[in-house]
């Protein structure tokens, strides 16, 4: 397995969204805003509707929404938080069309009822990165483990992240996180107590 990047830094993250608006690439910006702010997994990212993010009237959007995830079969409860409620607001600025069907809904001739592909999202992260000036391994999992990272940062404890991440043992999160044996040996240097 290759290990991947998250995006550290918050102004490699403005630099991508900032790339995204410039070029036009509005859905493409709320895809990198939905996976970073909701920990899902690009295939389960992939699938989310309208429907399951707007009310019946299609003018409210959802304080949240349950998906069931592809790799755990388990149902999961993601929660809209106000950083992406603003990304879906603005992406519905700019596409005015009858918000059915796919959130991330392909534009080529011939998937038009279709989702992006894995692949085409994949592309889209390396050419973001890439234009971006950042160094590093990045994929679509990259989103994913931002969201891991960016809440460890935040001081939520390894535990409630292994179970927003679905994760089945803390050990999966701390080398999902990029901890190491020297983190954790570090840790002993910082509880030094006595003389």
């Amino acid at each position: 397995m290759n290990f991947v990047d998250p995006f550290r830094e918050t102004k490699d993250i403005r630099n991508m969204l900032e790339i995204c608006e410039e070029e036009g690439k509005y859905k493409e910006k709320l895809l990198l805003l939905f996976g970073i702010n909701s920990s899902l997994r690009i295939s389960d990212l992939l699938e989310v509707t309208w429907e399951d993010i707007l009310t019946s009237e299609r003018e409210l959007i959802k304080n949240s929404f349950k998906i069931k995830e592809g790799k755990t079969r388990k149902t999961k409860v993601i929660t809209l938080n106000l950083m992406l409620k603003q990304g879906i607001k603005d992406y519905m600025t700019h596409e005015t069309r009858l918000k059915k069907g796919y959130v991330f809904k392909s534009s080529y001739r011939g998937r038009i009822h279709q989702h992006f592909t894995r692949q085409y999202a994949h592309n889209f992260i390396k050419w973001v990165t890439y234009a971006a000036g950042m160094e590093g391994n990045y994929s679509t999992h990259s989103l994913r483990k931002t969201f891991g990272f960016r809440a460890r940062e935040a001081g939520v404890d390894i535990g409630t992240i292994m179970e927003v991440l679905n994760h089945s043992s803390p050990e999966t999160t701390l080398r999902y996180l990029g901890y190491t044996a020297r983190d954790v040996a570090n840790v002993y240097d910082l509880i030094a107590v006595g003389y």
